[in-house]
Order: C-alpha cells, then sequence, then structure tokens
C-alpha cells in the first residue's frame, strides 16, 4: 500500500434492480485523516448478468484510480447507463448528483455513504 492510501478504508454497497439483481456497484475509498473520499462505480448492464465480486473490483478500480489521480472521470452519459438508473429506481436528479462519473474524486458523500463511514 502506498503512503498515499495508508489512512484510507474501503467500503462498498449495492443498488438493485427490480428484481433485487446488484446492478450498481459502489466503492468509497475515503481518507480517515484528510477527509478526502474517492467514489468508484461499476454499472451491469440489463443484457448482463450481474456479479458481485466482478463489480467490486470495478468499482475498487474505479475509485482507486480517482483517488491516486486527484480528479474525476469517466461521465455516465450512455443509454445503456442511464437504462441501468432507471431499472433500479433513481431518478435522472439523484443519478446526477451522486453517479456523474465512474471514477469520481472527492464527491458529495450521499446519505448512505455517510452512514458507512461513521459506522
Amino acid at each position: 500500500m502506498t503512503d498515499q492510501l495508508k489512512n484510507t478504508k474501503c467500503y462498498y454497497y449495492y443498488i438493485r434492480d427490480y428484481d433485487q439483481r446488484p446492478r450498481i456497484s459502489v466503492c468509497i475509498l475515503y481518507d480517515e485523516k484528510t477527509g478526502v473520499s474517492a467514489r468508484g462505480v461499476s454499472l451491469c448492464s440489463m443484457l448482463d448478468m450481474p456479479n458481485k465480486q466482478t463489480g467490486r473490483e470495478l468499482a475498487e478500480q474505479r475509485a482507486l484510480k480517482a483517488f491516486l489521480k486527484k480528479k474525476s472521470f469517466g461521465e455516465i452519459k450512455s443509454s445503456n447507463s442511464l437504462n441501468v438508473f432507471i431499472n433500479c429506481k433513481i431518478d435522472s436528479y439523484e443519478m446526477y448528483e451522486n453517479f456523474h462519473f465512474k471514477c469520481h474524486y472527492n464527491p458529495i458523500l450521499n446519505s448512505v455513504e455517510k452512514k458507512l463511514i461513521k459506522n
């Protein structure tokens, strides 16, 4: 682990579709000393079968990438991605506010993420 990551913890959660399958995997890296965070998001197409391990790995890689590069990228805007959000009961405002990027550096944490970090 690099010095940049020595005070960081990883937190994960999933957002499920109407059939209770984990379509969206989210990883939050949080530096307890500085309060800096990064969010990695992995979306599983509605045409594929979700795999929690794969989603978690992709989300973690993306969070790590954003954390180390100190920038956000990978804007989520394709129609396939938007379809996943719709099938997970996430409205467009919440999607834009919380999940604008696949790799998000120092995002405003949503209520779920704040609870994970606090516990």
